[in-house]
């Protein structure tokens, strides 16, 4: 919004729609992205700061072509798990690829998200009608690294990944150079609906772990549970 104002050079009252088509111009000719993040300070503040919606209502957002992904072979897991040599983030690799959960939801956990007996995760960072949270297990392997990664730390504090975002990124991709296997957090995503579904996975346990749950959530972890006591899990 600086660079905005410095661009067009009058008070906020003041711009109209053709500063904004002028200040826009600057980016229709570049990348997309760069496209998009100009704009959508500038719908945040009209719209919901400034309460001029009329000023940028007519500027949409460029379409995205849909790529599809491309589900990584087990080897090639492999070889981007040992490429990682981090505690921190071998354990994160096999949360995600084995529980299904989004980036965001994962950088968020605290050690009270997890249900330790059980391999159970509870994120409490989504609701809203196309991103909602469920309940997710995570495998023995992660299990296992996860605990490997906890004893290296030092503190108490709540937080499961005590990681920033720089460093995450820096991570992946310091793996990505050394194995030229691209794998992200969505691509993890991805392979473990691919697999639940080679594995025989219910299609509405599969989407409810994926965090688009079609059923009521208290029914369905009460309905698992039970079926845990009973041995039929």
């Amino acid at each position: 919004m600086r660079r905005f104002f410095q661009a067009v050079d009058k008070p906020a009252e003041g711009i109209t729609s053709e500063d904004v088509r002028g200040y826009l111009g600057l980016f229709r000719d570049g990348n997309r992205n760069s496209y998009a993040n100009a704009l959508k300070p500038l719908k945040a503040f009209f719209c919901d700061f400034l309460k001029a919606r009329e000023v940028v209502e007519s500027f949409k957002f460029p379409r995205r072509p849909q790529e599809p992904i491309v589900v990584p072979t087990k080897e090639e897991l492999r070889r981007f798990y040992d490429a990682l040599n981090r505690p921190i983030a071998q354990a994160m690799f096999l949360i995600y690829a084995t529980s299904g959960l989004r980036k965001r939801e994962v950088l968020s956990f605290t050690k009270d998200d997890i249900d330790w007996e059980r391999r159970m995760i509870t994120p409490r960072n989504y609701s809203g009608t196309t991103k909602r949270s469920w309940v997710s297990f995570y495998s023995a392997e992660a299990e296992k690294a996860l605990k490997e990664y906890l004893a290296t730390r030092r503190d108490n504090l709540p937080k499961l990944f005590r990681i920033s975002d720089h460093t995450f990124v820096k991570i992946w991709k310091e793996a990505y150079k050394k194995t030229r296997v691209k794998i992200t957090p969505q691509v993890l995503r991805a392979w473990f609906c691919d697999e639940m579904g080679r594995l025989g996975g219910p299609d509405r346990y599969v989407d409810a772990f994926y965090g688009r749950p079609q059923v009521d959530p208290g029914e369905e972890v009460q309905r698992l549970l039970a079926r845990e006591a009973e041995g039929d899990l």
